[in-house]
């Protein structure tokens, strides 16, 4: 008798693929996680302000910019993020956004000027 665990494997449709920019390998993530690691994704984990709802500042998965990204289309049956400006400081995200979006709501703007002078990993 094995003493192994005896986890489940994951199928094909059990998982999603997600490249790790540190190595450049790929690794699976479950699918049941509701963050993903893909930019253009909707569940992204880098979004730090959603400006309306066709508007939104994320960080890049590097972590070199901010992108303020527009909603176009659907993947998937999910909406698909696509990148319209990309900014190194926080006084060019809260510039673009204003411009596109109008006047920005008070908990947005807080959020934006709370942002590093440079993009930074958040831990």
């Amino acid at each position: 008798m094995d003493n192994q665990l005896n986890e489940p494997a994951l199928g094909a449709r059990d998982q999603e693929i997600c490249p790790d920019a540190r190595s450049g390998t790929v690794k699976p993530i479950a699918a049941r996680v509701a963050k993903s690691c893909y930019e253009t994704a909707d569940t992204y984990v880098g979004v730090i302000a959603q400006l309306d709802d066709k508007h939104r500042v994320i960080i890049c998965k590097d972590a070199i910019q901010w992108i303020v990204q527009v909603r176009r289309g659907q993947r998937c049956s999910q909406p698909q993020w696509v990148g319209k400006s990309y900014l190194t400081t926080p006084k060019a995200v809260i510039a673009t956004s204003d411009a596109l979006c109008g006047p920005l709501r008070s908990d947005t703007l807080r959020k934006l000027r709370a942002l590093p002078p440079r993009p930074e990993v958040l831990r």
